[in-house]
């Protein structure tokens, strides 16, 4: 479409007047994007039929593959008791069919899987036992068409075949050959085949990958064949050429209508960023390795143990976890073990437990040591090793692959390679789709409106006002944690100090003057968040967004769960978060006026949210300086470069000061010593943990703060404070040697920079993993932590309404819940929602300036990898609200060549 056609377009009335509704503008957008993928010689019904045919492939493939979309986890056990019918001449058992998600030819799939003794044998891919009593074992999930087969002829027995504990008495003896099927519908109370939303989200991901496939591989051959010539001298380099030629002329014809092909490339790339970036904080698993593992507690000990138990504390098959929940659920073994807070344990006498499955590089298991432990014989894939788990001290040990002499190391495999990348090209293709999606439907006219009236905002601030004071009433006064009673000591007896943020006790002191409760902090606190929610909504009409848009904003919002419960917690994270939207609103103002000069409500909002961020928490000395240095760097060819750099220089030097010289001049006293080698101490633990060597100066300091058995039983990836707060802990020696345990930590790292660099992805994975089931998250204390702090609050009732205490802590509870909590909970997912928002914005308007609005989110993430010490949703609770405020912002209209307005901006 040259410039005059989309001129006509985007200024032809029926278009201009389709603004205004935006479901038809996405509409019309998705076709003018569809039409313009057409190749030459091709019209539309050849171009739909093509389509058509390429989702038709793809389904097909997904079919024969086939694909799984059910599941469900079975743990299967055949005996074959050794008791025949009176008639049979025999008691044995074949089994020539078994298939976990489909009919198969043959047993090989239960003959690699399962656990069974040497009197079962196998004879052309057929399982089979013949003489007396045993058992087989096998667990995992299966699909609908799960299916066991067993002979039946005269030399049958009786077999006994459970499925989940449900048992079934078979009676195999027939004068004739014959066979005998099961499906799990033989098998009364067992629960049916379940869809499981990743299986699907994977599938269709895989699915429109394949489309992509077939749809390219198809515009290919078919402009071969519109421009092949059978007079060329060299058909092979004719087709080298068109190929060549087909490829990038089909890539630029995808280009949708109002994009040209820079910002189509832009585009493209965000996609493909976006998709390997899901890839890798999903994560998939790209290696794998079959492992039929066996832990025999033998019975036996040292003689100088007291008892012969088994603890097993972790299980990962392809990543550390943190307990041995995927043990526990996909075993086998008796009731002499047992299971507590997902530690599986064994406590007396002899007895196997049996695992299969694939592994990843990730692999580990983790036994206790302590002074009751036994011994213990692993088996790996056949390979043993027997472990004395005795020490006087507890602590841990830890085996991986490696530890097993001849156990084959992972390998990458081809269907997992397959199946990932075809994974990559969906998630590419969904992203592209998605931005076009949100890119067409913001190139749109901007249509001058009235704004909205101060009684509008009053009834938009209602909602806000509402939501917050329910969850004030039901967590009334506050909810408050450890670090809460700190802050209201501070306030009420005036002794500052800037363990937590000096700046938020001093908020509570001022709010303590007016009103002697923490309930006056909170009041204040949830009227800031509404106001500021008031000034995103001004800027969202002023830029255009629909009003629909602004009202479902002003009733979501407050009602987020994340918003609904951090609103009233006694934190200094609300703060800062607010301080952040601070800068977010000033960021918005910025890119959406683009005058000549520096707006002064821009310098207003920009340097108050830098000094607010900057002093509400610690990270925010590192996050406010890099966002003013941010807004210099993206204007800094602009005329307001002066106005940014002066307030950039201005707050850098004021939290300086505020930090370095009037906290000492007032008596406030900073970070105590200890403190600084909290995240050296945790890294160290995890050398500890995985049984590196310290030389003799380098234990002796150890030793100093904490037993060396107690730095590698304590440690604990997710969080350092069982370990920094460990009830041995020396503070004196830690405050002391703070500086050579840093050194110590920085020797090891470089000795071994592996153990550092997998301690890391653990401890930062609330940050950037989007798959988050069943791992630790810290999100809000939804009370006051403690009977003895409620006492001395003086509170005669609490909580204040009980009823709606219980109810509303039940909803938010339910809300932390997998798979709720991806949803309400998981950071990192509205991370990358950001930077997908952001880059549209940025498409669409032609400028990449808007990335800035982006940087809040990018450099506070950034700013906790070297500091968070454990997973507590408050940190990243900036990051969650930004989206949310800016999600309304892709219904505006961008500005466009053709189309001036009130909100055009730089086309550079």
């Amino acid at each position: 479409m040259n410039e005059n056609s989309l001129a006509e377009t985007l200024f032809n009335p029926s278009y201009a007047s389709s603004c205004l509704m935006p479901k038809h503008q996405i509409s019309q957008s998705m076709q003018r994007m569809l039409y313009k993928m057409i190749p030459a010689g091709l019209d539309r019904s050849g171009w739909l039929l093509l389509a058509i045919l390429a989702l038709f492939l793809a389904i097909i493939s997904a079919v024969a593959y086939p694909l799984n979309w059910v599941e469900n986890r079975v743990d299967l056990e055949i005996a074959a008791t050794g008791q025949t019918n009176p008639q049979s001449r025999g008691a044995q058992v074949w089994i020539p069919v078994f298939g976990s998600h489909s009919a198969s030819a043959d047993a090989k799939e239960l003959i690699d899987g399962a656990h069974y003794d040497s009197s079962w044998g196998a004879e052309s891919s057929v399982l089979r036992h013949l003489v007396g009593p045993a058992k087989l074992q096998w667990s995992g999930r299966v699909g609908p068409g799960f299916v066991i087969e067993f002979v039946r002829h005269p030399w049958s027995g009786i077999v006994d075949v459970s499925v989940n504990g449900r048992v079934r008495r078979l009676d195999l003896y027939s004068e004739q050959n014959a066979s005998l099927r099961l499906t799990l519908q033989d098998f009364a109370g067992v629960q049916t085949e379940r869809v499981q939303p990743d299986l699907v989200a994977r599938n269709l991901a895989i699915i429109a990958g394949l489309t992509m496939l077939y749809m390219t591989l198809g515009l290919v051959l078919v402009r071969w064949m519109c421009h092949r010539s059978v007079t060329h001298p060299s058909i092979l380099r004719r087709m080298s050429a068109l190929l060549a030629q087909s490829v990038q002329r089909t890539f630029y014809k995808m280009i949708p209508a109002g994009l040209d092909r820079t910002s189509w490339h832009r585009l493209a790339i965000l996609a493909l960023f976006l998709a390997v970036i899901s890839a890798v904080a999903y994560p998939l698993n790209w290696m794998e390795n079959r492992v039929n593992l066996e832990i025999a507690a033998t019975g036996q000990a040292n003689p100088q143990s007291r008892g012969v138990q088994v603890w097993i504390t972790v299980f990962g098959a392809h990543s550390t976890r943190f307990d041995s929940r995927e043990l526990i659920d996909g075993a086998h073994f008796d009731s002499s073990w047992g299971t507590e807070n997902s530690v599986l344990r064994h406590l007396d006498g002899a007895a196997k437990l049996q695992w299969t499955g694939d592994v990843g590089p990730g692999f580990v298991i983790e036994f206790v040591r302590h002074s009751w432990s036994g011994i213990v014989d692993v088996s790996v894939n056949g390979r043993v090793r027997r472990l004395d788990l005795y020490s006087e001290q507890k602590g841990a040990l830890r085996l991986t692959l490696q530890d097993f002499s001849g156990v084959q190391a992972e390998r990458v495999w081809l269907p997992l390679a397959a199946r990932n990348l075809a994974i990559i090209a969906g998630l590419t293709m969904l992203y592209m789709a998605l931005g076009s999606v949100l890119v067409g439907s913001m190139r749109r006219r901007f249509v001058a409106r009235p704004p909205l009236s101060r009684r509008m905002y009053a009834l938009l601030a209602l909602p806000s006002v509402i939501a917050y004071g329910i969850s004030h009433l039901a967590f009334w006064p506050a909810q408050m944690t450890s670090d809460s009673d700190g802050t209201w000591q501070e306030a009420t007896t005036g002794g500052f100090r800037d363990l937590m943020s000096a700046f938020h006790s001093g908020l509570a002191w001022i709010s303590v003057q007016l009103w002697n409760s923490p309930a006056s902090l909170i009041v204040i606190q949830y009227l800031l968040l509404t106001a500021l929610l008031m000034l995103v909504i001004r800027e969202l009409d002023i830029s255009g967004v629909p009003r629909w848009a602004i009202y479902a904003l002003a009733v979501f919002f407050p009602v987020c769960p994340a918003n609904f419960v951090m609103a009233t917690t006694y934190l200094k994270d609300p703060f800062y978060t607010i301080g952040i939207i601070l800068i977010v609103v000033a960021f918005v103002r910025l890119l959406r006026a683009d005058d000549v000069r520096l707006p002064r409500d821009v310098s207003i909002l920009l340097a108050m949210g830098l000094l607010v961020t900057g002093l509400a928490r610690h990270n925010g000395m590192l996050v406010a300086p890099a966002l003013a240095g941010m807004a210099v760097a993206f204007f800094w060819r602009r005329p307001q470069v002066r106005g940014l750099a002066s307030i950039a220089l201005g707050s850098t030097v004021v939290l300086l000061f505020i930090k370095l010289v009037m906290y000492p001049a007032l008596g406030i006293s900073g970070i105590p010593e200890r403190y600084r080698a909290i995240v050296p101490m945790h890294v160290l633990g995890a050398y500890a943990a995985a049984g590196a060597q310290f030389n003799e100066k380098d234990a002796a300091v150890m030793l100093s703060v904490l037993p060396l058995e107690n730095w590698r039983s304590a440690y604990y990836c997710p969080s350092v404070v069982p370990l920094f707060w460990h009830k041995q802990i020396n503070w004196a020696a830690l405050s002391k040697n703070a500086s050579e345990v840093m050194d110590i930590t920085w020797r090891q790292i470089q000795h071994d920079p592996q153990i550092a660099i997998d301690h890391e992805l653990c401890v930062t994975s609330m940050l950037w993993r989007i798959q988050f089931k069943n791992q630790p998250l810290v999100t809000a204390p939804l009370s006051i932590y403690s009977d003895e702090f409620v006492q001395r609050l003086k509170i005669d009732r609490f909580p204040l309404i009980p009823s709606l205490h219980d109810r509303t802590k039940a909803l938010a509870l339910k809300t932390m819940e997998y798979p709720w909590s991806m949803a309400f909970w998981n950071s990192a997912i509205y991370l990358y929602l950001t930077l997908f928002m952001v880059g549209c914005l940025a498409v669409a308007r032609r400028d990449r300036r808007w990335w800035l609005l982006a940087t809040p989110s990018v450099f506070n993430t950034l700013s906790l990898a070297p500091l968070i010490g454990a997973p507590d949703f408050r940190y990243q609770y900036a990051v969650v609200v930004i989206p949310l405020l800016l999600l309304p912002l892709m219904l505006a209209p961008a500005p466009s060549p053709a189309t001036p307005g009130p909100c055009e901006g730089d086309t550079a």
